[in-house]
């Protein structure tokens, strides 16, 4: 039996109902502080890359970059150093908040220390990031993350690019965690603690390509060079520096074996190195808002908004 015209229209209305409201997709979506199952940005774990370079400066903005001599790790989104084979109790450094230049598609980045996460499902850290959104803005904070639990963006203590920033990841007693940020341009601090169930395996200093929650990764801005200082960790009760601790550097390589992201050589006194940017792209298909159809950019804050009609 052929339906009427009308009779097609009250049933496309009622299938476009229950579709619509079964998606109940909430007005203010935070990129920060969401479900890992949700759209947005998280930090992740380690993501091995088993693409190796064939030239260790390819992609390099320039001839002058001090890259490790013999990158230990090649990664889609840490570069750094991390320490492994110890018991890890705290991770400090300091760094100036970077100042990405801006484009025309969302890209971000993220810098911190952390505990776990290069061998296992656990992490904590706490750090700063920026991200540059299209239509200019960039939006820097302050934030702590315990993995599985999606990041605490820290709304109490404003940061810039420019700012200098101290950060401390430390364990107080069995399970408690005292994390602490300071503006040291500002004189202002964040200090709280934290239940969290460590595996203490490692020890983190990252310059991170920060990803969607379905581990699509984002574009990686151009933070230009992040200089870590003061870096140490406690293993076993002892406070060690780079050298003492055997942390081994990692860059970011994309998919066409391009290092993305240069770590330098140990400073010789073992509490410096940086991060350099490459012109080299962060991926061969960089995610941007066009490929989440229904999704604006919120001009009030921190933040996405969906809109009608996917």
């Amino acid at each position: 039996m052929k339906r009427t015209i009308f009779e097609s229209l009250i049933i496309s209305f009622l299938i476009f109902s229950i579709v619509f409201v079964g998606l109940q997709i909430p007005r203010n979506f935070k990129l920060d502080k969401i479900p890992r199952r949700s759209i947005g940005v998280s930090r992740s774990l380690y993501i091995p890359q088993p693409i190796k370079p064939n030239n260790p400066n390819n992609g390099s903005s320039s001839d002058n970059i001090s890259t490790a001599s013999q990158p230990s790790h090649y990664t889609s989104n840490w570069a750094g150093y991390t320490s492994t084979g110890g018991y890890y109790t705290s991770v400090s450094a300091s760094w100036t908040v970077s100042s990405p230049s801006i484009g025309r598609r969302l890209t971000s980045d993220a810098t911190w220390v952390g505990i776990g996460g290069i061998s296992t499902n656990d992490l904590i850290q706490a750090g700063t990031q920026n991200i540059v959104l299209p239509n200019g803005q960039v939006q820097t904070t302050a934030f702590y993350e315990t993995l599985p639990n999606p990041s605490q963006v820290i709304t109490s203590l404003n940061v810039e690019p420019g700012d200098n920033v101290s950060v401390l990841v430390n364990q107080v007693s069995q399970d408690e965690w005292l994390i602490k940020i300071k503006n040291t341009t500002t004189n202002q601090i964040f200090s709280t603690t934290v239940n969290y169930a460590s595996s203490n395996s490692s020890a983190e200093w990252i310059e991170e390509d920060p990803s969607t929650n379905n581990l699509n990764m984002l574009p990686l801005d151009n933070f230009g060079t992040i200089t870590f200082n003061s870096v140490d960790t406690t293993d076993n009760g002892q406070k060690m520096n780079l050298i003492t601790s055997k942390a081994e550097p990692s860059v970011i390589v994309n998919n066409l074996g391009q290092i993305v992201a240069n770590t330098s050589s140990i400073s010789s006194n073992g509490y410096s190195f940086s991060v350099d940017r490459t012109v080299a792209r962060s991926s061969i298909n960089p995610v941007q808002f066009n490929q989440f159809p229904g999704i604006d950019i919120n001009p009030n804050g921190l933040g996405i908004n969906f809109r009608f009609g996917f």
